[in-house]
């Protein structure tokens, strides 16, 4: 209900009866992002990963994400001012 009728209402919301069936609902998009950045051109690394999650979870706390090692490979030209709004605003 409060999908319908909340006045801040989340961009998604993970409807499952059960813990378990939520482990695997998350688990699953975890393993397709692993499988999309397998063994490409631009894959990224664990540290690069990890750090993408902390900005992810960072924004949605509404944290100010600093300009990160794999924003660095991927912006190395850019301001840190330009990372932190793609960071936070993407």
């Amino acid at each position: 209900m409060k999908a319908l009728f909340d006045n801040n209402p989340n961009p998604r919301y993970l409807i499952v009866p059960t813990q378990e069936q939520a482990y695997w609902t998350i688990n699953r998009a975890i393993e397709r992002m692993v499988e999309q950045n397998h063994d490409q051109k631009y894959s990224y690394d664990r540290e690069a990963l990890i750090e993408m999650l902390d900005a992810a979870l960072a924004k949605l706390s509404g944290e100010v994400v600093q300009k990160s090692i794999a924003a660095r490979q991927i912006f190395p030209k850019w301001t840190s001012e330009s990372i932190t709004l793609i960071l936070c605003h993407v």
